[in-house]
């Protein structure tokens, strides 16, 4: 039975989400990227505490968590600065949803 596993970007660019047979394993996406942030990884859970690995078998429905870092220094987290494009959203109201607390803290 195929299994799906959905990339929340945390206002991020958009990862499509794919779907493998349960048991199989996710292809590693594209980097999302976000203006004024470095992407540091895939998390299972939207707290960022357990990092995701892509040879980990899928069995069941899965959403992983994009994990960022506020790049002072670099905002667009390239070589160029000419890249970056002003954020059309607030991602501080668009947090995702968490069993344990309702919602996320900011990251």
């Amino acid at each position: 039975m195929p299994v799906t596993v959905s990339f929340d970007s945390n206002c991020g660019s958009p990862v499509m989400s794919q779907t493998v047979a349960a048991s199989g394993f996710a292809a590693r996406p594209n980097d999302p990227v976000r203006c004024g942030f470095m992407f540091l990884g895939w998390f299972t859970d939207c707290t960022m505490r357990t990092p995701f690995r892509f040879d980990t078998p899928i069995l069941n429905n899965t959403i992983l968590y994009a994990k960022w870092q506020a790049n002072f220094c670099n905002p667009c987290g390239t070589r160029r600065r000419s890249c970056c494009r002003i954020c059309s959203h607030d991602c501080n109201t668009q947090r995702p949803q968490n069993r344990e607390s309702g919602y996320c803290t900011a990251v």
